[in-house]
């Protein structure tokens, strides 16, 4: 009686396709676990002000580009130039454990003239981060929204923009938010 081989050459590179391609595919918990993330405007109470009438919120999700890249943006908040805007936040911190925000200026804010903002982020009323942005920047901030060295409303967060632009025409200064998701505490984390 003859030994066949248990495979042939021909089905070999075929089961090692097969089974690198089934060890790459996700788990069945990792597929199926349920996204308990909210974004930063629909998992919290935020009010507008600032020091012109001619401020808002922009919450059309488009695509804009930022440092030679596509994203979807989920908001903006704007400005006319010289004024500044401040987007406070009250965020339930014993249902949400991050606040992660990327902020960004699109590349055509150039287009008539420099574009210079500077945004400050607050928790619980004080200055976490301060920066220096332009056409083209993106910045990403985590804050830990149980941070034990913020003594009070750790949950309560504020982005304030100043607007200046060096241009002979005027206008307005738009932070695109990338990402503003809220994270929850606890066992319901899903990164």
């Amino acid at each position: 009686m003859q030994n066949k081989p248990l495979f042939r050459l021909g089905t070999a590179p075929f089961l090692a396709l097969f089974f690198a391609g089934a060890l790459a595919l996700p788990v069945y918990s990792q597929r199926n676990q349920p996204d308990f993330t909210s974004t930063l405007l629909d998992g919290s109470n935020c009010v507008v002000s600032g020091t012109s009438t001619l401020r808002g919120v922009d919450n059309d999700v488009e695509q804009v580009s930022i440092n030679r890249q596509v994203f979807e943006r989920l908001f903006s908040i704007y400005v006319y130039e010289d004024h500044r805007i401040t987007l406070s936040c009250r965020i339930d911190t014993e249902s949400y454990a991050l606040a992660d925000l990327q902020m960004g200026v699109t590349d055509n804010s150039a287009q008539y003239g420099a574009v210079n903002l500077t945004v400050d982020v607050y928790q619980g009323g004080n200055l976490k981060y301060t920066y220096s942005m332009r056409a083209g920047s993106i910045v990403n901030t985590v804050l830990d929204l149980n941070d034990p060295e913020v003594p009070r409303n750790s949950g309560s967060i504020a982005i304030e923009m100043k607007c200046s632009r060096n241009a002979r025409l005027s206008g307005f200064c738009h932070l695109q938010f990338i990402e503003a998701r809220l994270y929850p505490t606890g066992d319901r984390v899903s990164f």
